[in-house]
């Protein structure tokens, strides 16, 4: 249900239709078997666009899919109706909001600040008819050194998906807010889309169970005067940890992954029980929100990553008369003496 099912089944069928002529059976065996599978995937971005592995797993996953439907679409006329299942063409909001005003993402899970252009958002642009999605995007055509995009392998594809679209048509965002429900709920706000020295929040709720998640339920980024005040430290390089034999993978409440400081609850912008981690069965989703100008906010019962430690957990983040950040939490205690810690990493 991850991004490695997009991967694989855009891979193989882009090597069926290259030898459909000679080989029509096999070829069509291998497009009808991703027929089946690559739904499966795609319900991940169901009921609002959030990509619940992060930014950097969106950048992998989203783009193969694109590629597949792309490609099944030139070849057979027909991508019988995948794009239109429920969130997958409005993730493209998602990932405009998720470019921060310093130009980092709002990273969670295994992945990092770094960011870089995301062709498949021109085929969504491109298939919505709606250059705006690409606000986050223009920033890296407007860059006077392209070295960067060498590493990008879906490159060739921009010359398709991006030829209709001028620069020109591509216009600042309206909205300000952006609000996701799903396996891993965000809530995005910012004060302006053009001034470098705005305020941003990003607040992350869902589960740490999720692919290639971490115990960062109810964690958040804060951006403002063009710095990161409060940070996510991301992933550690999986080979670092892997050469020395350890399994970084599982999702059980005892598994080994959660002892690294950078996947556990002790690196995250969260509350800390009694020097306990996050509970991985828990899930927490947006329970309310605003996007009004003077009060942006969002708020989400944290309370099911914290059984056995908490009665009841409540976090609320908001950004006020365009100036102040609000960060709220509030929490009913077992009849027990117990230690709370509020955690915020940074660099500044």
């Amino acid at each position: 249900s991850n991004n490695w099912n997009q991967v694989c089944n855009a891979g193989i069928v882009c090597g069926a239709l290259a030898i459909q002529e000679d080989y029509p059976d096999l070829a069509e065996e291998i497009i009808d078997r991703a027929f089946q599978s690559i739904p499966i995937s795609m319900e991940a971005y169901q009921p609002d666009g959030v990509y619940p592995e992060g930014y950097g797993y969106w950048g992998y996953g989203t783009t193969f899919n694109m590629l597949f439907l792309s490609a099944i679409e030139k070849a057979l006329g027909t991508d019988k109706g995948l794009a239109s299942t429920p969130g997958f063409l409005e993730t493209g909001d998602f990932l405009k909001h998720m470019l921060t005003p310093t130009g980092k993402s709002f990273n969670w899970a295994d992945c990092g600040t770094g960011t870089n252009l995301n062709t498949a958002m021109f085929w969504i642009a491109e298939r919505t008819n709606d250059p705006s999605v690409l606000w986050s995007e223009k920033r890296f055509l407007e860059l006077s050194n392209y070295s960067k995009f060498k590493s990008i392998r879906s490159l060739p594809a921009l010359m398709i998906w991006a030829k209709d679209i001028p620069l020109t048509k591509i216009t600042e965002p309206e909205e300000k807010f952006f609000m996701g429900q799903g396996p891993n709920p965000v809530a995005m706000m910012r004060t302006s889309w053009t001034d470098p020295m705005a305020v941003y929040i990003g607040f992350k709720a869902g589960s740490p169970s999720v692919n290639h998640g971490h115990m960062d339920i109810g964690s958040f980024v804060m951006e403002a005067e063009n710095r990161r005040w409060a940070t996510d430290l991301g992933s550690q390089n999986y080979e670092s940890l892997e050469s020395l034999g350890m399994s970084i993978f599982g999702k059980a409440q005892d598994a080994e992954r959660w002892t690294i400081f950078r996947m556990g609850t002790y690196s995250h912008n969260v509350l800390i029980i009694d020097d306990q981690q996050q509970r991985v069965d828990g899930y927490a989703k947006i329970d309310k929100y605003s996007d009004v100008g003077s009060f942006m906010y969002a708020i989400s019962d944290i309370s099911t990553v914290y059984n056995g430690q908490l009665k009841k957990a409540t976090r609320g983040v908001g950004i006020k008369d365009s100036k102040y950040t609000v960060i709220r939490v509030q929490i009913q205690t077992l009849d027990k003496i117990t230690k709370v810690r509020w955690n915020m990493v940074t660099f500044s």
